[in-house]
C-alpha cells in the first residue's frame, strides 16, 4: 500500500498535469485570437489600402477634368483659377453674392481643388 507522502506525490502530479493541460488550453485559445486579430488587422489595412487607391484615382480624374476645364475656358480665367491658393483654413473666398448659386459652384470647385491637393 502506498504511503501518505506517495499518495500526496500522485495528488499534486495529477494537478499539476492538469494545470499543464488547462495551460496549454489557454495558450492554444490566446494563439487562435491573436490569429483572429492580425487576419482582421490584415483585412482592414487592404481595404484601406484599396480605398485609398480608389480616392487617389478619383483625386487624379477631378484634377484631370478641372485642368481640362481650365483650359476649356481661356487663358485668363485658366490662370486666375490656377493663382487662386488661398489654405482651406483660411476660409473660401466669397465671389458672387452670399446664396448665389455661381458663388457656391465656384466655392464647390475651389474646395475639391484644395481637397485634391492634400491628396
Amino acid at each position: 500500500t502506498p504511503s501518505a507522502s506517495e499518495q500526496r506525490l500522485a495528488e499534486v502530479e495529477a494537478a499539476l498535469q492538469s494545470l499543464r493541460t488547462e495551460h496549454m488550453q489557454e495558450l492554444q485559445r490566446l494563439a487562435a485570437i491573436h490569429r483572429d486579430e492580425v487576419e482582421f488587422l490584415r483585412r482592414k489595412g487592404e481595404e484601406k489600402d484599396r480605398r485609398l487607391e480608389t480616392i487617389i484615382c478619383e483625386r487624379n480624374a477631378l484634377r484631370l477634368e478641372g485642368s481640362e476645364r481650365a483650359t476649356a475656358a481661356g487663358p485668363v480665367k485658366g490662370k486666375a483659377q490656377a493663382s487662386d491658393s488661398v489654405d482651406l483654413e483660411e476660409g473660401l473666398p466669397t465671389g458672387g453674392g452670399v446664396g448665389s448659386s455661381a458663388g457656391f459652384l465656384t466655392e464647390g470647385d475651389i474646395l475639391l481643388r484644395r481637397f485634391s491637393r492634400i491628396l
